[in-house]
């Protein structure tokens, strides 16, 4: 599938600068395309072979400059790995196995050479951390976004969505939930410039909000292993926050049996983490509120 280009009348230089990124990216996918991938970067569709007995597991997110990311809080690197990680993290919800992305890139047109190829260098980092070469997209001028599709597959009867939930279940999270939402905090509040005037656990604190922020990682092999080991009915990526993320699981399973259900959250085995009630002192918020938020 092509990396195509879209733009209204673009002067004969602007257009021979994006054809000359299109190439450079193909460039660099060429080598990562898997025997499972006969047609990619170069036609007008790539093709995929879905392995005999399971499904294909489809998924699409944009990231939008302004709503999900700052370019003075985040390198180009960061944001483009960053916008990866959130897709294939979706496909890892479903205990599926990424198998491509599609990314489509819509760029100021003052972009340089150095930006794209930094932007997109974080792009191809993750795509290899996740075994989901970049099969092709779009690139396209204007306001500042990236739109990535993930590609995957399962055995159907592996799959798990998310509405499958019932009453009685246990809720299990993974990670350090919170963490990120207080390194957006941290950031608001301009913390990363302040940090001689923080203790040292202050300081490793900010340091691993910051990070959980500006690069979260898809929890693609833990999601499989707890889906294959535990067996849960339901589970569902935490990119919107514990609280709403919980709330779409218990009404898309409310509305799967046809009665509804509610939850009850143990405050003392949210918040463990010392860095999350440490930084959230710190930050004069809540550290319950933070990890329902993040």
């Amino acid at each position: 599938m092509p990396v195509k280009r879209k733009a209204a009348r673009p002067a004969a230089g602007k257009a021979t600068r994006e054809l000359r990124w299109i190439e450079w990216i193909r460039s660099l996918e060429r080598e990562s395309s898997p025997s499972a991938v006969p047609i990619g970067i170069g036609d007008d569709a790539a093709a995929w072979r879905v392995p005999r007995g399971e499904v294909a597991v489809l998924t699409v997110d944009t990231q939008v400059e302004g709503v999900h990311f700052r370019r003075d809080w985040l390198s180009l690197r960061q944001i483009g790995a960053r916008a990866v990680e959130a897709s294939t993290s979706d496909v890892a919800a479903m205990a599926a196995r990424p198998a491509g992305l599609l990314v489509s890139l819509t760029l100021p047109r003052e972009t340089t050479d150095g930006q794209l190829r930094e932007l997109y260098a974080g792009i191809h980092a993750a795509s290899k951390r996740c075994s989901a070469p970049i099969l092709g997209g779009n690139l396209s001028s204007g306001p500042f976004s990236i739109t990535i599709t993930s590609l995957g597959s399962g055995k159907p009867n592996e799959l798990v969505e998310r509405r499958g939930a019932r009453p009685r279940d246990s809720i299990w999270v993974t990670g350090e939930p919170g963490l990120a939402r207080l390194g957006l905090l941290a950031h608001l509040q301009g913390l990363p410039g302040k940090l001689r005037k923080l203790d040292a656990g202050e300081r490793r604190a900010l340091r691993a909000a910051l990070k959980a922020f500006a690069e979260p990682r898809a929890r693609l092999e833990l999601a499989l292993a707890v889906a294959g080991r535990l067996r849960p009915r339901a589970m569902i990526d935490l990119s919107d926050g514990l609280a709403a993320d919980l709330q779409h699981v218990l009404s898309e399973s409310s509305r799967a049996r046809g009665t509804p259900l509610g939850a009850e959250l143990d405050e003392g085995a949210l918040v463990r983490g010392a860095a999350v009630r440490s930084l959230a002192n710190r930050l004069g918020v809540s550290a319950i509120a933070s990890v329902l938020q993040g």
